[in-house]
């Protein structure tokens, strides 16, 4: 999965160090607050002090909201976020929590999330980790691992059972990538030709 073309300016902009108008200006993306976001949706949190892009997030109902109340209340999970937040409230400030996109599954949230984790650089950000994966993407990475261990057995009476093991594990990649939204890996090839 890739991110839109409008998701792809902006990261190049933030990248960059763009201020977050700079950045929405011309990239197609609306400036919006959480508040009314449908679904999953993915979010930023901007310094008002500079209006930076400071973290990226994907969340439900009043997520984006959460950060500066962890802070407040003394839940430190991110200690860099943690820290800007501190500096924010110091100057008698809050962070702004900026929608980016909802209406998603959860799913494609965590998949825009991690890419424009990525395409901003964590180096640019406080997010402590690359982002997230859903269930069905974890269970496709560790499938395709199992499948790229399998060593053909040495006995041929373990072939079988060999046969059955990687037959199982290859529906089951399948069933991960169709929940992702991604051909299975014949069908990529058939629309191809």
């Amino acid at each position: 999965m890739t991110l839109s073309l409008a998701h792809e300016q902006f990261c190049q902009a933030i990248a960059s160090g763009k201020p977050i108008l700079d950045a929405l200006d011309g990239s197609g993306i609306a400036l919006r607050t959480c508040k009314d976001a449908k679904g999953f949706y993915v979010y930023v949190l901007v310094d008002p002090r500079n209006a930076s892009v400071f973290y990226v997030g994907k969340g439900k109902n009043k997520r984006a909201r959460a950060h500066f109340d962890e802070w407040r209340l003394g839940t430190v999970v991110n200690g860099a976020k943690s820290q800007r937040i501190k500096e924010i409230a110091a100057a008698k400030m809050r962070p702004c929590a900026l929608l980016i996109e909802d209406g998603l599954n959860e799913d494609r949230a965590f998949e825009i999330e991690r890419l424009m984790i990525y395409k901003i650089g964590r180096k640019n950000l406080t997010n402590a980790v690359k982002g997230q994966r859903s269930e069905a993407a974890k269970i496709l990475f560790e499938v395709c691992q199992d499948l790229r261990c399998l060593r053909l057995p040495q006995k041929s009476e373990d072939n079988e059972l060999f046969l059955e093991i990687a037959i199982q594990l290859m529906e089951i990649r399948d069933w991960a990538r169709e929940r992702l939204g991604m051909p299975k890996i014949g069908e990529r090839n058939a629309s191809a030709s």
